[in-house]
């Protein structure tokens, strides 16, 4: 019984210090304009994993409003194909799945099926809204893209005492077939900073 509980102790400091090892592989990429995007390599992988935190001028029901409404995905989400965005299932307000087409220059289109689910028991007026990639044959491949099949990520908006909002992304995803490892960690960077400038110009 005794080597049981120094096994289990020594499994459970390697994992407590594999996971402080893991928060301290955060990058800072970019900083500006209210926005700060943080990237880390994946495991196994020279891919990237992003999170952001950025402050709106909003309120949280407004911003929820915009990210539940998949027929304005075209207008903020990153590089999406006009006429590409639809409601594929439709569980709930808060549980639904959407498929949307992304382009890029010199690569095939990536389209995705992304299933949404949102949290709002959370503290401080908080709201969670979570992204998965893992109902992707809810819908036919198409010969003309390529599926993105792993995705996974999450938003989160939290109200401040100044009356913003502040929302916390984080993410990642393999976009597969072979696209190249410099324009995809350029996408983890580019994409929520991006999002971020669109939902502003929505709301003014």
């Amino acid at each position: 019984m005794k080597n049981f509980f120094l096994a289990f102790f020594s499994i459970i400091t390697l994992h407590l210090s594999y996971a402080s090892a893991q928060q301290d592989n955060w990058k800072l990429e970019l900083n500006k304009n209210d926005v700060k995007i943080w990237t880390r390599k994946l495991e196994n992988s020279n891919l990237k994993e992003c999170k952001m935190l950025a402050t709106m001028n909003t309120s949280v029901d407004k911003l929820l409003g915009i990210f539940t409404n998949h027929k304005l995905y075209e207008k903020f989400m990153y590089k999406t194909k006009p006429g590409s965005v639809k409601l594929v299932k439709k569980v709930s307000d808060d549980d639904f799945y959407v498929y949307m087409v992304a382009t890029a220059p010199l690569v095939k289109d990536r389209d995705i099926v992304i299933h949404f689910t949102i949290d709002r028991n959370q503290p401080n007026g908080s709201i969670v809204m979570n992204m998965d990639a893992n109902s992707w044959n809810l819908v036919e491949k198409q010969e003309s893209c390529v599926r993105i099949t792993k995705m996974k990520g999450m938003y989160k908006f939290t109200p401040t005492k100044d009356g913003k909002v502040e929302i916390f992304h984080q993410s990642y995803s393999y976009p597969g077939g072979g696209i190249p490892e410099s324009l995809a960690n350029f996408v983890v960077t580019d994409a929520p900073y991006s999002l971020v400038q669109k939902i502003r110009e929505l709301l003014n």
